[in-house]
């Protein structure tokens, strides 16, 4: 079948002269002969010249013949023959130069469309799930937690730069703010939690809020360990007036887990820090006051404040006894979790003696 204008089969044959491989093969295969043709003439002259010298003397006599015989003429014609190879293959490496430097700028221009081409896209579906994670109108309801960080975990994998890993974790936390799908403690949302950390790592899209989150699911599975799986209610909504006498109407709140060990209720609030230190003073004084609310609304007999490094000593003792914090990292910490749990039973114990006497 012909081959059409473009047809690549056709418009790249080496024989139509329009592949500059087959150009440059062609000019070496032109230069190789011609070379050798150079190299044949001089050594036929000097094989004549040495043959022919006996019979010849003296030497410029046998030179002023050949300058004279049709011989100069062909070994001129060999070295003008061969002088113009050399500017012809100049001019073949100049081309080819050229054409690499073109091909190699059209390389780089298709490369810079294909990436804002990738670019915008990104932009488009990171645009999408902002809107549905944290949508601008207030009647519009928004993805579960878990959802929004699984499609976000997709866009921050494919992410180029800091912008858009920065970008991807502040509707992270934003949304966080906002949902109240947490208390949905499935392995969807812990595993929706620990995609999204191992695929931020140490970038600009690493979350504190992530963490913290996380922290608290590590932590409700350690009483669950400690204790009993059934005895331990995580992010469960308690109601009730904060305070015992207040006129304050009945108020819903979360806990992060409500443990009940040993004919006891524990409140149990998780505080997580960024470099795994103690609460600085302020964060502490809120956990303790956060924690004895808990403690009035939900009619708690204690309440136990879990957190990495443990809260700023000496906030504690100012309180009284039935509010206790623990510094839990992992399941090596688990039996210090257990021994405080332990004795908030025993500090409740002597709380009901001291008050039925």
């Amino acid at each position: 079948m012909a081959q059409t204008e473009n047809d690549p089969a056709g418009g790249n044959d080496p024989a139509g002269g329009n592949d500059p491989a087959g150009g440059i093969r062609l000019s070496t295969v032109v230069a190789a002969g011609v070379m050798c043709a150079v190299a044949s003439g001089v050594a036929s002259a000097v094989v004549v010249l040495v043959i022919d010298r006996p019979q010849r003397e003296p030497v410029g006599e046998w030179i002023s013949n050949f300058a004279q015989s049709p011989g100069l003429a062909g070994l001129s014609a060999i070295v003008a023959a061969a002088l113009a190879l050399c500017g012809i293959y100049q001019q073949v490496s100049v081309a080819r130069q050229g054409l690499e430097d073109q091909r190699e700028t059209e390389a780089n221009r298709v490369q810079q469309e294909r990436e804002t081409e990738a670019n915008r896209a990104w932009w488009e579906r990171f645009e999408w799930a902002a809107n549905r994670a944290v949508p601008a109108s207030k009647d519009s309801i928004p993805l579960p937690y878990d959802a929004i960080l699984n499609t976000l975990t997709a866009l921050l994998k494919t992410a180029t730069d800091d912008v858009q890993r920065a970008t991807v974790r502040a509707v992270v936390d934003e949304a966080a703010k906002r949902n109240e799908d947490f208390g949905k403690r499935d392995d969807n949302m812990k595993q929706a939690l620990q995609n999204y950390a191992s695929s931020a790592g140490k970038t600009s899209a690493h979350s504190v809020m992530v963490d913290g989150l996380l922290y608290e699911y590590e932590a409700i599975e350690a009483l669950e360990s400690v204790v009993y799986p059934g005895k331990v209610q995580g992010h469960k909504r308690v109601s009730g007036k904060p305070e015992a006498g207040s006129h304050r109407g009945a108020v819903t709140r979360e806990v992060d887990a409500m443990v009940f060990y040993r004919g006891k209720t524990i409140v149990v609030e998780a505080k997580y820090s960024k470099n795994k230190e103690e609460l600085d003073l302020r964060r502490t004084k809120d956990a303790v006051a956060q924690t004895r609310s808990l403690i009035g609304i939900s009619g708690a007999d204690a309440g136990l404040i879990v957190s990495p490094g443990g809260l700023r000593s000496g906030v504690l003792d100012q309180e009284s006894g039935n509010i206790l914090d623990v510094a839990w990292e992992s399941s090596k910490d688990d039996t210090a979790l257990q021994s405080v749990l332990d004795r908030l039973v025993a500090i409740s114990d002597s709380a009901e003696g001291s008050s039925s006497s």
